[in-house]
């Protein structure tokens, strides 16, 4: 008998493994991705006071002038900072934000993006009682 005869490359248990693990993928998409279709907007705040409010709808690159050599750049549904002046970059190494309440902070230029629903949507995620 040979030690190598009862080895298999792959057995029933290792593809009971992979679907339980694709299967919580699967879970976990569902449950963080965003079906709702709700309208979303992002507020560009230098300061403390509002510079801009942007729909995520809308693509492409802004920027204004309070914030200095920053540049916001809208699609995928989110919104992230694609160029700062700042040393560390911090706030571009943030990412695409897309879902209400996610925000990017740029401290050294006194910057903030913060995701909100568009007016008459609801922000309540829960409600315990």
């Amino acid at each position: 008998m040979n030690i190598n005869d009862d080895r298999k490359l792959i057995r029933v248990r290792d593809i009971v493994l992979i679907a339980a693990v694709l299967a919580a993928a699967a879970a976990v998409y569902w449950v963080t991705a965003d079906f709702s279709g709700k309208k979303r907007y992002a507020v560009i705040s230098c300061g403390g006071e509002t510079v801009a409010e942007v729909s995520l709808d809308r693509f492409g690159d802004y920027s204004f002038p309070e914030t200095g050599d920053m540049v916001f750049t809208v699609g995928g549904n989110g919104i992230s900072v694609s160029k700062s002046g700042c040393p560390d970059k911090i706030c571009m190494r943030t990412g695409n934000i897309s879902r209400a309440g996610e925000a990017i902070i740029c401290v050294p230029n006194r910057t903030a993006v913060t995701v909100k629903n568009a007016p008459g949507e609801n922000d309540i995620d829960v409600v315990l009682r």
